[in-house]
C-alpha cells in the first residue's frame, strides 16, 4: 500500500510536457511480435521465421476476426470482454487488452510523453504507466503490465516508438503477455483491487461484466483508439477523438457461435505438445516417500530435436492434480522452465498410494502414483520382483535383478528390508553368480553357485543384481524364497520360464557339433552376443577364456574336496600369472592349445611310441604322443587319421572338440 500511496501521491503531480514531445502520433505498443507457434520460447532465441509484424484488426471491427485462430491467439482478451471467451466485447468488464508474445518482445511507447511510474505494482507486476498530453490538452495514460523488464525511468520523456519495457509474466498473469490499456484518469491500478470491485474477485468482477460504468468512465478501448485514424496524425489526437471512441456503438456478440478462450488454449497446447516432448522424472528415491518426509522431482520438456524447451508453457499452465489430504505438492502450477527443467517437491501426509496427474488445459500429460510408506512397510518386504531374460544361450550368463517391494508393489528404494533370501533354480540347469554392489560383472565359472543367499547388505541400495548361466537345453524356472522365517515361505516366483536356445551359428552337421553342445553345457566356452563362430580362428583372448573356464570347471566338480580345490586354485593363480598376459589378438595354434591344456590338467605327458603321426615331433612330440595314445585322439578330416598339424591355427569349434575329448 506504500508504493500505492506514493504511485498516487505521484500521478497527481502537474508535469511539464515539451512542446516538441506533444507534436508525436501514436503507433501500436509492438513492431513485431512472436509467430504464435514460437511464442513459447524467449524473444532473444527466436529466429526472423518466428517474428511477424503485428496483425491489425483494422477499424477495430471485432466480428471481423472473431473466428481467425491468429487474431483470437495473439489479442486474447478485448476491451470491456471476459475472460472466459476473451472477444465477448459488452459482455465483460476487461480494463484493457491483453496481447499475447514470448517472454521479452520489446514493448515500445504508443505516443510521446512522460513516464509517470515504472515499477512494481500488485496484480499488474512490473509497469511502465506514460502520461501522453494531446494537442487540446486533453490527457490520456498508457499502462504496458506484466513486464519481464522496465526499460523506462520515473520522470523520464519518451518519444512514440521508443523501448519501454519487455513482454513477461510477472504479477496475476498466465502466460506471457502484454496488458495494454489506456485511461483517461489518473485512477489507482488496477483499478477493481482499490476501487469499485474492492473486496471481490477481478476475475469475477471481469466475468460477471461488473463495474462496467467505471470502465467506460475511467478507460476507452486501445484498439479502437489507435484504429480511429487521426491519433497516428502528429497534433490531430483531440478530447473529441476520445469521446469518439468512448461512444462508439458496442458490437452484438453471439457467444454460441464463438470459441472459448479454453477452447483457444486447448488448440496452442495440442500444438505445443506436438513439438515438445514433456516428461516427469521421479526423485532418485523412485515413487517411495516416508510419511512425514518429502521428495524433490522434476518435469522436464524438449523439443523433437532434443534441444531443451526454453521458455513458457502455454498459458493454462501445467497442473498437478493431486489429494490434498495426503500429499502437498508445490508448486501447484508450473508456467515456465528454465534449462528445459523445473523441481517440484511433494510432501507425505498419510501412508497409502495416491496419484497426481499432470495435466495441460484438459490434456493429462501423465500421471504417476506416489506410495507413502510407514516405517514398518519400508523394512518389512511384502512381495518381490524376479527381472530375468525372456531366452538364454547354452553357457551364456545374463544379468538377472531381484527387487524387494512394499505392498503396493513399489520397489523399496534405499529402505533397509529385514529377512534372508534365497535364489534357487525350481527346474532347469543353471547356477548364479552374485555381482558387485555396484555393477554386474562377468562372473567367473568357480564363483557360480546351484542359489543365492542374500540380505539387504548384498544389494545395490534396494536389488540383488547376479547372473545366470544355462547348462542345458532345459527351461529355467526360479523362484525366491525366505529362509529366516519359519517353513520357509515362498515370496515370488519368476512368472515365466527362461527358455535356453541354442548358439546361432552352431550348425548341426558340423563334424564337431556333437562336442561343442557338450563342452558349452559345460559351460567351457562363452558365446557372444548370441553366436558361437565355430570356424574362426582361435586368438589369445579366447585362449585365455576357454582355459579359465576349464579351471572353474574342475574347481566346482572337486566339491568338497579341497584339497583338490587347493590345487586348481593354485593353477588359476599361475595360469594368470603366466599365460594371462599374452596377447589378446594372437593367433593360438593346435599345439598352443593341447600344451596348455596339459600344462593346468596335471597329468603325465606319455613319450612317443607306438605308431605315431607323420609330423610327431618337434616342440610338441610328448603332448602329441599323450592325446594319441591315451586318447586316441584324431582330427576329424581327412588328414586327421595321419597328421595331427601341431603348427595349423585352432579354431573355436576344432578347440572345444579337443576339451571335450581331454578335459574331463
Amino acid at each position: 500500500m506504500r508504493k500505492l500511496f506514493r504511485f498516487l501521491l505521484f500521478t497527481t503531480l502537474p508535469l511539464a510536457i515539451p512542446a516538441s514531445v506533444q507534436a508525436g502520433g501514436f503507433v501500436y505498443p509492438f513492431d513485431q511480435i512472436s509467430a504464435t507457434s514460437c511464442k513459447w520460447n524467449p524473444w532473444s532465441s527466436l529466429n526472423d521465421d518466428c517474428k511477424i509484424d503485428l496483425p491489425r484488426i483494422s477499424g477495430a471491427n471485432y466480428s471481423q476476426y472473431e473466428k481467425n485462430q491468429l487474431y483470437r491467439r495473439v489479442y486474447t482478451v478485448l476491451w470491456g470482454a471476459t475472460y472466459d471467451y476473451g472477444w465477448d466485447v459488452g459482455l465483460g468488464s476487461h480494463l484493457g487488452v491483453d496481447i499475447a508474445t514470448s517472454a521479452g518482445t520489446p514493448v515500445r511507447s504508443i505516443g510521446d510523453g512522460n513516464v509517470v511510474y515504472a515499477g512494481w505494482s500488485n496484480g499488474w507486476g512490473n509497469v511502465v504507466t506514460i502520461k501522453h498530453v494531446l494537442s487540446d490538452k486533453a490527457v490520456i495514460y498508457s499502462n504496458y503490465a506484466h513486464l519481464s523488464k522496465i526499460l523506462a525511468k520515473n520522470g523520464e520523456v519518451v518519444l512514440a516508438g521508443q523501448n519501454v519495457g519487455e513482454v513477461g509474466n510477472t504479477g496475476n498473469s498466465y502466460g506471457n503477455h502484454l496488458h495494454f490499456q489506456i485511461d483517461v484518469t489518473n485512477q489507482a491500478h488496477p483499478y477493481y483491487y482499490v476501487t469499485c470491485g474492492k473486496g471481490l474477485d477481478p476475475l469475477s468482477v471481469v466475468n460477471k461484466g461488473l463495474c462496467q460504468d467505471f470502465l467506460k468512465l475511467n478507460t476507452i478501448d486501445p484498439i479502437a483508439f489507435l484504429e480511429s485514424g487521426k491519433v497516428a496524425i502528429p497534433g490531430e489526437a483531440t478530447k473529441a477523438v476520445i469521446e469518439a471512441v468512448k461512444n462508439r456503438p458496442v458490437e452484438k456478440v453471439d457467444r454460441s457461435k464463438m470459441k472459448t478462450r479454453a477452447e483457444i488454449q486447448q488448440e496452442e497446447i495440442q500444438e505445443f505438445l506436438k513439438s515438445n516432448n514433456i516428461s516427469i522424472n521421479l526423485s532418485d528415491k523412485g515413487t517411495n516417500v516416508m510419511a512425514g518426509s518429502s521428495i524433490w522431482s522434476s518435469v522436464t520438456s524438449g523439443n523433437v530435436q532434443g534441444k531443451a524447451t526454453r521458455g513458457n508453457f502455454p498459458e493454462a499452465g501445467l497442473d498437478l492434480v493431486y489429494d490434498a489430504s495426503a500429499l502437498s505438492v508445490f508448486p501447484e502450477k508450473i508456467v515456465a522452465l528454465e534449462g528445459g527443467k523445473r523441481e517440484f517437491r511433494v510432501t507425505a501426509k498419510k501412508t497409502g498410494a495416491f496419484e497426481i496427474a499432470f495435466k495441460m488445459g484438459q490434456t493429462v500429460i501423465a500421471k504417476r502414483t506416489i506410495v507413502v510408506l510407514s516405517k514398518t512397510d519400508a523394512e518389512k518386504p511384502a512381495t518381490a520382483e524376479i527381472r530375468a531374460p525372456n531366452d538364454i544361450v547354452l553357457g551364456e550368463s545374463k544379468n538377472v535383478l531381484v527387487i524387494m517391494k512394499s505392498k503396493y508393489g513399489t520397489p523399496l528404494l534405499d529402505s533397509k528390508f529385514e529377512g534372508r533370501y534365497v535364489l534357487r533354480v525350481l527346474k532347469g540347469k543353471a547356477k548364479f553368480c552374485n555381482a558387485s554392489k555396484n555393477e554386474v560383472q562377468n562372473c567367473r565359472t568357480e564363483k557360480l553357485s546351484d542359489e543365492l543367499e542374500f540380505t539387504y547388505e548384498d544389494t545395490y541400495r534396494w536389488a540383488l543384481q547376479a547372473q545366470i548361466r544355462a547348462f542345458a537345453y532345459a527351461p529355467i524356472s526360479l523362484q525366491l524364497v525366505r529362509i529366516d522365517l519359519p517353513n520357509r515361505p515362498s515370496v515370488t516366483r519368476l512368472n515365466r520360464d527362461i527358455s535356453v536356445t541354442a548358439p546361432k551359428g552352431l550348425d548341426n552337421t558340423y563334424a564337431y557339433y556333437a562336442e561343442n553342445v557338450a563342452a558349452l553345457q559345460k559351460g567351457w566356452f562363452p558365446t557372444k552376443d548370441g553366436y558361437l563362430l565355430q570356424n574362426r580362428e582361435l586368438v589369445g583372448s579366447g585362449a585365455k577364456e576357454l582355459i579359465r573356464r576349464y579351471l572353474g570347471y574342475r574347481w566346482l566338480k572337486a566339491g568338497n574336496d579341497f584339497a583338490k580345490k587347493k590345487s586348481v586354485g593354485a593353477d588359476i593363480v599361475r595360469f594368470e600369472r603366466d599365460f594371462g598376459k599374452t596377447d589378446d589378438f594372437a593367433r593360438i595354434t593346435r599345439g598352443q592349445l593341447a600344451g596348455l591344456v596339459f600344462e593346468y590338467k596335471r597329468e603325465p605327458i606319455s613319450t612317443s611310441g607306438g605308431t605315431p603321426f607323420v609330423d610327431e615331433g618337434g616342440a610338441w612330440r610328448d603332448v602329441i604322443a599323450t592325446l594319441r595314445i591315451r586318447y586316441s585322439f584324431q582330427w576329424k578330416d581327412q588328414f586327421g587319421a595321419r597328421y595331427f598339424q601341431p603348427d595349423k591355427t585352432v579354431t573355436v569349434g576344432e578347440a572345444l572338440y579337443l576339451m571335450e575329448k581331454i578335459g574331463e
